[in-house]
């Protein structure tokens, strides 16, 4: 009992915490995925090692579970619109900083970053000529329980240039 309760609470956290939610999560969806996969790698890991025949067991089901999760987890990239990659990159908190996770190959930030730039630029840049960019302040955001489970890092500030676009500015901010 007790490997299935501790494989088991991961998912458990995360579905309690949000299904409580009342607010925007769609920015954490590259984290969930992290850390899921850590979990299920981590525990596929040690019972590979396992020779009882219900250990073993536990270890197919461990592989099964990580192919379905490869399966969703495919299904946060789509040629015609990266909604969960500009979720992540519209925080504050993580813009592109989320993409510099060891796990992630650097291909990927390029990709969303270009997709991002061309996703403002065709639709809500009405200057896009103009090279001086408004600074806007970053903000904070607040500590809550999905937070808790899949994050614990700071994030540092760095200094803007006058003479960036609002979107590279924006995206060169390192989130709070």
């Amino acid at each position: 009992m007790e490997y299935l309760i501790e494989l088991t609470l991961l998912y458990s956290q995360f579905r309690n915490t949000i299904s409580k939610m009342k607010g925007v999560t769609i920015y954490n969806v590259f984290l969930i995925y992290d850390r899921l996969f850590n979990h299920l790698e981590d525990n596929i890991a040690r019972m590979k090692r396992k020779r009882l025949a219900w250990k073993r067991t536990i270890l197919h089901a461990l592989e099964a579970a990580k192919k379905k999760l490869s399966h969703y987890y495919g299904k946060t990239y789509h040629e015609r619109g990266d909604i969960y990659s500009t979720g992540a990159i519209l925080s504050p908190e993580f813009k592109l900083s989320i993409f510099e996770v060891a796990t992630w190959e650097k291909e990927w930030k390029n990709k969303y970053k270009d997709h991002f730039e061309d996703l403002y630029y065709d639709n809500y840049d009405s200057n896009a000529s103009s090279s001086a960019a408004p600074r806007y302040p970053t903000t904070t955001s607040t500590v809550d329980s999905l937070s808790l489970i899949i994050r614990h890092q700071k994030k540092e500030r760095i200094s803007l240039r006058d003479n960036m676009s609002e979107v590279t500015a924006y995206l060169s901010e390192v989130g709070v």
